[in-house]
């Protein structure tokens, strides 16, 4: 079953892995330690707003793709986990989020 946890740590980690960031390296931009990020993507863990926000900030981004992302991914998990298990490219990443 897909928690919104399990849904948006899911969103946050196709955004990272098109942006080509490496999990230690947005950890580091982020100022977190790289097992914070692997729970929150996992969906194993919830996380604090501060680190959230530091989070979205390390993928050097604009906050609203990531929310834009995310918020589909809510709207409809099983659509947005078929998508992203088919892939996504830097160029859609705006598309991705409709």
């Amino acid at each position: 079953m897909l928690t919104e946890i399990k849904v948006m740590g899911l969103a946050f980690k196709a955004l990272r892995e098109e942006l080509g960031m490496s999990r230690a390296a947005l950890a580091k931009n982020a100022g977190v330690g790289v097992s914070c990020l692997r729970h929150f993507e996992q969906g194993t863990r919830d996380t604090k707003l501060k680190t959230f926000f530091a989070l979205m900030d390390g993928l050097k981004i604009p906050r609203k793709t990531t929310i834009a992302v995310m918020d589909t991914a809510l709207k409809n998990p099983e659509k947005w986990l078929a998508r992203y298990k088919q892939g996504i490219s830097q160029s859609n990443l705006q598309n991705f989020s409709k």
